[in-house]
């Protein structure tokens, strides 16, 4: 039983909200952790530096966020536009909160 509930939690997961679209520059020593945490991937090719382009599909906003900044440096968003000012909001607040001693 508990693995059929894990199931359709999954599957309700993967099919279900508002899912994003996101084009994305990667590393490619760090392809398999963006590809294991999209939902699908819609296209790839190879850039001239030798990083790849993706198009992939993540759950909502916050997953794509979540998933290109544990992804850092490593990563770069080309599009939507929303989600690549995203990163530097949010590292932005955290190194105010950061910049005076407290």
């Amino acid at each position: 039983m508990p693995d059929r509930a894990w199931q359709e939690r999954s599957t309700r997961f993967r099919t279900g909200g508002d899912q994003v679209s996101v084009l994305v520059r990667v590393d490619p020593e760090r392809r398999e952790e963006l590809v294991g945490t999209a939902l699908a991937v819609h296209a790839e090719e190879s850039e001239a530096d030798g990083w790849l382009r993706l198009e992939v599909s993540f759950q909502d906003a916050r997953h794509a966020e979540c998933a290109l900044w544990h992804l850092a440096t490593s990563a770069e968003a080309r599009a939507p536009e929303w989600l690549r000012t995203s990163p530097h909001r949010r590292a932005a607040a955290i190194a105010c909160c950061y910049e005076q001693p407290s």
